[in-house]
């Protein structure tokens, strides 16, 4: 089959939530697509299908058949999406869209404004920047927490169902499996496919909002190709709705100085999704892993709140910034690199020769070695052939590998082979391993 098709979608109310679901037939197979949301109304179109699935349908090269109607809007916009989502990943090819066009809705003058609300540290900042425009809060259930994971979920929704009341904010709560189907397809979350996502739920709530804030997760000084963009976000809007990518003006540490000024932040600040605490059949201990502390991403934000002064303010962390953990927080993107940048710099105004800036050094040397392993590794063979290379080794041999060596011989060669063993099948090694030891020769004990 060289289509994805999507069904018309079927529109129910099930225990008072309002439920949207379509089958997607996609290799051989079927997927069902599945929206549950606490309040209506919802669109009775199948404009959220789209955004879920059109990344996948460009990764895998298939038109996209849908049978139920689109924004006229959103498709003639569809094009830019695919034109700057193929610029940036070539991989992913543009397709044809097939579907009809929606008639006219009667539109309601009196709707909502909202923001996207996980509690983290972009969606406080955006909601507390527009705290006087924004009368309702959207948080979604498997985006990242998923939706197995019912001990978490209900945790985290009883925290932000707090904090939104305090801040006298109702809170409209989506459950979706769009992360799960995804990933499936082999979409990169970050990195492909949570911005449409995102634009997919507020596509399916546009009859209750105009406009739907997207908190940034990056700044107009650190942009690169992602899921969520200022150059993709706002062309999911439609005649109905206006959806704006906000808070590129602010990194982190800019973001956390805005949220230090608000209790309720500080009481529920939530940024964890590794859950590196987790005990297994979904049993926690509350006190660390609504934000565990150890991953990196809950490193990085102590760091934020740290360089701001509010740590010791922020109830929702139970523990100190470990520096040795700083130092080994392994990050694999070019992305994750800015945020420790730019901690870096925050927190050498509050002292320029801390552990912990030594730490966040670390850190950003070991990045910038990996890379460069890779690198090497990738384009060895024709670097060792390059006339470059034979002149370099030739007239300085010794004094080359004596210094290469001597500085990060044992590091470079345990990274090499890192990046070799990543290619193998894991059965295949664990018994040649196996089979080594074996005949190597015992050590007797004394």
């Amino acid at each position: 089959m060289d289509k994805i098709l999507l069904s018309k979608p079927n529109f129910s109310v099930e225990d008072g939530n309002h439920v949207a679901s379509s089958t997607i037939l996609v290799n051989g197979g079927s997927y069902e697509l599945k929206y549950k949301v606490s309040e209506g109304p919802i669109a009775h179109n199948s404009d959220a299908f789209l955004a879920a699935c059109l990344f996948s349908a460009m990764k895998l090269g298939r038109t996209l058949q849908i049978n139920g109607n689109i924004s006229p809007k959103l498709l003639d916009t569809i094009q830019t999406i695919q034109d700057i989502f193929h610029k940036w990943y070539p991989e992913f090819q543009k397709i044809s869209v097939l579907a009809e066009p929606k008639k006219p809705d009667n539109i309601h003058e009196m709707k909502d404004i909202g923001c996207f609300f996980s509690g983290g540290l972009d969606s406080f900042y955006t909601l507390l920047k527009h705290r006087d425009e924004i009368t309702k809060v959207i948080f979604i259930h498997g985006a990242d927490i998923w939706l197995n994971d019912r001990s978490k979920r209900t945790m985290v929704s009883r925290e932000l169902q707090k904090a939104a009341s305090e801040l006298n904010l109702p809170i409209v709560e989506v459950e979706t499996n769009a992360h799960e189907f995804s990933d499936a397809q082999g979409l990169s979350w970050p990195f492909h496919s949570f911005g449409s996502v995102l634009a997919g739920v507020a596509l399916l709530l546009s009859p209750q909002f105009k406009k739907i804030y997207i908190p940034s997760s990056e700044s107009y000084a650190r942009l690169d190709p992602c899921g969520s963009h200022p150059l993709l976000d706002p062309l999911w809007s439609t005649e109905d709705l206006e959806i704006v990518h906000d808070g590129c003006e602010a990194n982190r540490v800019e973001k956390a100085f805005r949220i230090a000024q608000s209790d309720v932040a500080l009481r529920t600040l939530r940024v964890c999704w590794q859950n590196l605490h987790w005990f297994g059949d979904n049993h926690y201990d509350e006190k660390v892993v609504y934000n565990c502390g150890s991953c990196e991403k809950c490193l990085r934000t102590m760091i934020n709140l740290y360089a701001v002064g509010v740590l010791e303010r922020c109830s929702t962390f139970k523990n100190k910034i470990d520096i040795e953990k700083v130092a080994g927080m392994e990050i694999d993107h070019d992305l994750a690199l800015y945020h420790v940048e730019d901690n870096l710099q925050a927190v050498k105004k509050r002292d320029n020769d801390s552990d912990l800036v030594k730490s966040l050094q670390a850190c950003i040397d070991n990045y910038q070695n990996r890379k460069l392993v890779m690198e090497i590794n990738k384009n060895l063979h024709q670097l060792i052939e390059s006339d470059a290379w034979r002149e370099l080794v030739n007239n300085r041999r010794e004094t080359l590998f004596k210094s290469f060596l001597g500085i990060q011989g044992n590091w470079i060669l345990k990274e090499v082979l890192k990046e070799k063993v990543k290619g193998l099948d894991k059965r295949l090694l664990k018994g040649t391993l196996l089979h080594i030891f074996k005949i190597l020769p015992r050590t007797k004990k004394n």
